[in-house]
């Protein structure tokens, strides 16, 4: 990976929002509708400042009140990776 993050940083590969239960009926505005983000992310590359052991392929769940800054997207080989920093990580999925 061409991307080395620093410090505390954590580069997620955020898995896309799907909700449990499809309602075709129910129709939002377009200026009411809200991006939503998955809880959900695969941890790509970690900072060495990192205080917990993460993994390239490590599963965890993130803060969703975290706003994704404009700074915090980034596209490398045409995927969409986020940069994070450690403390909004909130728990790792054990499979």
């Amino acid at each position: 990976m061409p991307l080395r993050p620093l410090n505390d940083v954590v580069i997620i590969k955020p898995d896309p929002y799907h909700t449990g239960m499809k309602i075709d009926h129910i129709v939002l505005p377009e200026e009411n509708s809200v991006e939503k983000r998955s809880p959900y992310a695969t941890v790509v590359s970690v900072g060495p400042r990192c205080e917990e052991n993460w993994e390239p392929g490590d599963r965890v769940i993130i803060r969703t009140d975290y706003n994704w800054g404009r700074d915090s997207h980034v596209k490398v080989d045409g995927e969409e990776l986020r940069l994070i920093r450690e403390s909004y990580i909130i728990g790792r999925l054990n499979d």
